[in-house]
């Protein structure tokens, strides 16, 4: 039977955000410049810990 106690997506999310910065960027990751202010109150800072700086 397979178990769903696992959370191989949201562990490698987490584990992401713990780590030092990437290299290389993609067009529109501007080094968290690229986040509008109204974005990050509507959706908080948190959600963007993943993404690229």
């Amino acid at each position: 039977m397979n178990s769903q106690t696992k959370t191989p997506l949201l562990d490698a999310l987490r584990d992401r955000t713990n780590q030092p910065h990437s290299p290389f960027y993609a067009p529109g990751h501007k080094g968290g410049q690229g986040i509008s202010q109204p974005l990050v109150e509507l959706l908080g800072a948190q959600v963007f810990r993943s993404d690229l700086p």
